[in-house]
């Protein structure tokens, strides 16, 4: 008799993350655009409306905008490299060791 595999529920949804090949699925790859986008979009427009807030308060106009959107660019920076570094652990491993071997 022949055993069965058990599917999981994503298999069985028709929700694949890859394809068969091994390679991120369609569905996948626009969740980590979708996923990149929020780390990018929400940092920047908060911490400059922020900014523009407190410029608008005290008069100082594109001072405390400027540094929001400085300081939201490196939070975004950062969040997005926390995603591929969980996404795919080894990635700055490899460019390091393209940089090396060059």
């Amino acid at each position: 008799m022949k055993k069965v595999a058990k599917k999981t529920t994503k298999e069985r949804s028709g929700d694949k993350i890859t394809a068969s090949d091994g390679s991120p699925s369609g569905k996948m790859i626009a969740l980590q655009f979708l996923d990149t986008g929020w780390r990018v979009a929400l940092p920047i427009l908060v911490i400059t409306y922020i900014g523009i807030r407190i410029d608008r308060q005290n008069s100082t106009m594109p001072l405390y905008s400027l540094i929001g959107f400085f300081f939201s660019l490196v939070i975004a920076t950062i969040l997005v490299y926390q995603q591929i570094k969980s996404v795919y652990p080894d990635f700055f491993k490899v460019l390091r060791n393209k940089g090396v071997n060059k």
